[in-house]
C-alpha cells in the first residue's frame, strides 16, 4: 500500500482545487454498514444498516432486470478461458488478504485525508477485509431496469475472493427503493448468486462519499474497482483538471483500479 511519506506531493496541489474541498466534502453521516467476520476481524454493528444479507431472491421463476430468462443459462466458462479487464484487481486484492505479521499495519485503499490529496491511506485496526465495487457506471446512478451489459468473466473471481475470506462490497447512489431491483440483478447474472455480499446504498440526504468513508470505517476495503477516478474519492469532483492530483497516480494499480464498468446500459 502507498504510504505519504513515499511520495510528499501532496501539499503542491492546493491550488488546482475548484472550491475549497475541506468545505464541499461532507461530515460522515450517522449510521452504520452491515458487519461481517472475516480472518479474525469483528466489523460493528450499528442502528441503522445500511445493507443486509437476505435470503437470496428466488431467481428460477422471475425474469430480471437483464431481461434474460431466469432458465437461461449465462456464460460463465468462457470468461474462464483468458485474461480479463478486472485480472489486476483480482489478483492485488487476493495478495492483500494474506496473513499479517503482529508488528505490521494492514492499511486500506480509502484516503486517510483526502483534503490534503495526499496518497497516505487509512490504517485498518480489527475490521474485516473487503473489497469495493463501484457499481454506477459513468457519472450516471445505476438503472437495474436499464441493465444489458453485464461483467460476467468477473463472477468466477468473485468466488475467489470470498474464498479468501474478503467481503464483497457493492457501491451505488441508486436510491434505497431500488434494493431489491439491485440484489435480483445480482444473484441473476452470478455476481452475487448466494445474495450474501453486501450491497451499500446512501441514506436518504447521503452524499455517496460519506457512505464511502463510513465503508472504510466499518470494513478495511483493500482494493476498490471502479471506471472512473472519482469512485474512488468524490475529490476528483472538485479539480478542475483531474491531472492535478498527480500525487494520486501511483494508487492506480496499487488499490485502485480502473476498470470497464461492471453493469452498463446497451447500445
Amino acid at each position: 500500500m502507498i504510504r505519504a511519506g513515499r511520495l510528499g506531493l501532496a501539499t503542491l496541489l492546493g491550488a488546482a482545487l475548484s472550491g475549497c474541498v475541506a468545505a464541499a466534502i461532507p461530515v460522515l453521516a450517522g449510521g452504520a454498514i452491515a458487519g461481517s467476520t472475516a480472518r479474525g476481524g469483528t466489523a460493528k454493528t450499528a442502528p441503522e444498516t445500511v445493507a443486509t444479507r437476505p435470503t437470496p431472491p428466488d431467481t428460477t421463476a422471475t425474469r430480471a432486470a437483464t431481461g434474460l430468462e431466469a432458465s437461461t443459462p449465462l456464460p460463465l466458462q468462457a470468461a474462464l478461458s483468458g485474461p480479463t479487464p478486472y485480472d489486476a484487481f483480482v489478483a492485488y486484492a487476493l495478495a492483500e488478504a494474506r496473513a499479517y505479521l503482529p508488528n505490521e499495519t494492514r492499511r486500506s485503499t480509502v484516503l486517510a485525508n483526502p483534503d490534503a490529496l495526499s496518497p497516505e491511506t487509512r490504517a485498518c485496526a480489527d475490521q474485516a477485509p473487503a473489497v469495493m465495487i463501484d457499481l454506477d457506471p459513468q457519472d450516471e446512478v445505476l438503472d437495474p431496469d436499464a441493465v444489458a451489459k453485464i461483467a460476467v468473466e468477473l463472477a468466477p473471481a468473485l468466488s475467489r475472493l470470498r474464498a479468501k475470506g474478503l467481503t464483497i462490497v457493492w457501491l451505488s447512489g441508486a436510491d434505497r427503493s431500488r434494493t431489491e431491483a439491485i440484489r435480483q440483478l445480482l444473484a441473476r447474472t452470478m455476481l452475487d448468486p448466494a445474495g450474501r455480499d453486501v450491497l451499500a446504498l446512501p441514506a436518504p440526504s447521503e452524499r455517496k462519499q460519506g457512505l464511502r468513508r463510513r465503508l472504510g470505517e466499518e470494513f478495511c476495503i483493500e482494493a476498490i474497482a471502479g471506471d472512473r477516478r472519482a469512485d474512488f474519492d468524490e475529490l476528483y469532483g472538485f479539480l478542475r483538471d483531474e491531472s492535478a492530483a498527480f500525487a494520486l497516480e501511483p494508487l492506480i494499480g496499487q488499490g485502485w483500479f480502473l476498470v470497464p464498468p461492471v453493469l452498463a446500459e446497451g447500445d
